[in-house]
């Protein structure tokens, strides 16, 4: 009788027994063999476990390393160069922001832009705008969070970027250099029409007009006659000798 208590053979990899399997029980018989194959089919057996278990730690120590590379390339690039806030890029976003604001009260103009204009970012900054000094402006405008708005220190932001020190602070030297501010017509009942007028009565006094009539037609006399004028030189006069004229009395009692 063939009960299958014993096999001999192989598990091929399909699940398929190949071999001999069964005993027989006999009490007279003392060798008994019986033939076999089964043709039933297990779960197939994985034929490369221990390269797929590599693989898996190769693929994941590969892993590993990519996210630390990249976790101390960051932590790199923030301390040699880290990274800086994008700054306003129009009144706009300069509302909106945290920035303090600065503003130069030069002749008027700036307020009154600013103060008159129906705009709401216009009003947003004017309620938050502190008056400043050109130089104090801009030398607040290289802090942080702070924003200047002028007009007139243009020259004043290229020269003191050429010329700072060491330490990359601003530096203030007297220059030779001054500043015309010249009007043009405006409507009636401007806001700026108190400025405008102002400017232009303290420079016809000066006899700044007559000097620009005089330079601006000094080229073309020059190419008609052949001879430059000098406004200046009177008969019987050192050249050296300044001449007093009514113009230098206007300047001297004009106060303001």
């Amino acid at each position: 009788m063939g009960t299958g208590g014993g096999a001999t053979g192989v598990l091929l990899k399909n699940g398929t027994w190949n071999g001999i399997m069964g005993d027989l029980i006999n009490g007279i018989s003392e060798v008994g063999i019986c033939a076999g194959i089964s043709l039933s089919r297990c779960v197939k057996i994985p034929a490369f476990a221990g390269r797929s278990t590599k693989a898996f730690c190769i693929v994941w120590s590969l892993c590993v390393l990519t996210i630390v590379t990249v976790y101390l390339s960051k932590i790199f690039s923030l301390f040699v160069s880290p990274r800086r806030e994008i700054s306003p890029g129009n009144l706009n976003e300069l509302a909106t922001s945290d920035y303090d604001i600065g503003m130069t009260y030069f002749g008027g103009l700036l307020f009154h832009t600013f103060k008159s204009s129906p705009r709401v970012e216009y009003k947003k900054i004017f309620s938050r705008w502190s008056p400043l000094k050109p130089y104090e402006c801009l030398k607040s405008g290289f802090k942080p969070k702070f924003a200047c708005l002028s007009y007139n220190t243009d020259f004043d932001l290229m020269l003191y970027s050429l010329r700072g020190d060491i330490e990359h602070l601003l530096t203030h030297k007297r220059l030779s250099v001054f500043e015309i501010p010249m009007g043009l017509p405006l409507e009636k009942n401007s806001i700026y029409s108190r400025g405008f007028h102002s400017a232009m009565s303290s420079a016809f006094e000066c006899g700044l007009f007559k000097k620009w009539v005089i330079n601006t037609g000094a080229v073309d006399r020059l190419a008609k006659t052949g001879i430059l004028e000098n406004e200046m030189k009177q008969p019987n006069v050192d050249p050296d000798v300044v001449v007093l004229d009514l113009m230098h009395l206007k300047g001297a009692f004009n106060s303001f």
